[in-house]
């Protein structure tokens, strides 16, 4: 029930956020990966509230690829010099480090899920 009730806050979130997002036009490379992230995201945990087969044998790349990104969000917020990445890669969207951190933090069950399908996706192989 707590995963249904995850998805339809992210949901939420996710239309309002593209609702949002024509006011930053043009995007950058940086905001459109943000964006796919986020659908990907979304559609992982559709897939694993629904228990729907959808993308099956591709979720362990794709959680690795997104855990590659969580951890590059991590090492810009905390180590890397101030905005290297989004400079290099032109983000328009404005966000502090704490907006940052709170998107990775909400967005930490949906990878968990990504991981279950993921592992799920090995065992029937």
């Amino acid at each position: 029930m707590w995963w249904k009730i995850y998805f339809w806050i992210i949901l939420i979130l996710t239309v309002i956020s593209l609702l949002v997002l024509p006011q930053y036009f043009p995007l950058g490379p940086y905001d459109i990966i943000s964006v796919l992230i986020s659908v990907i995201l979304l559609l992982g945990t559709y897939t694993f509230v629904c228990r729907k087969k959808i993308l099956q044998k591709y979720w362990k790349p794709i959680y690795w690829i997104l855990v590659f990104f969580f951890i590059e969000e991590l090492l810009e917020i905390y180590i890397f010099p101030k905005d290297l990445v989004t400079n290099l890669l032109q983000s328009n969207i404005p966000l502090n480090p704490t907006e940052r951190v709170l998107s990775l933090l909400l967005s930490l069950p949906a990878l968990y899920a990504i991981y279950k399908l993921s592992a799920l996706s090995t065992t029937k192989s």
